[in-house]
């Protein structure tokens, strides 16, 4: 039994109430490292990423369900961020190199 999991530590538990109909888990990054989870009930939730900052990069990602105990997510792909992959900044720079050395 794996003590680390969230759904075997009933302390970690909470209940929500009936106007909670959301299970919600912010992640949050700092330059693309994992800083914390945050897993709580909502009445409503907004799924995505929002980014702040000037060199560092604080990610927040937000993932919604609504069955019970939805929110505890393993594997180290659920701590990455929402946003597109990190290559894409790359391609576009290489396509930007392309056309102006093309004309």
């Amino acid at each position: 039994m794996n003590h680390l999991k969230f759904l075997s530590r009933p302390d970690l538990r909470r209940t929500c109430t009936p106007s909670e109909k959301y299970c919600v888990t912010t992640v949050t990054n700092l330059n693309g490292f994992f800083i914390e989870v945050e897993r709580d009930c909502a009445e409503s939730c907004e799924q995505g990423c929002e980014q702040h900052g000037y060199g560092l990069f604080h990610t927040e990602c937000t993932r919604c369900c609504r069955e019970p105990l939805c929110n505890e997510f393993d594997g180290r792909h659920f701590y990455e961020p929402l946003a597109a992959p990190r290559s894409q900044p790359l391609f576009s720079i290489a396509i930007c190199i392309a056309l102006f050395l093309y004309f």
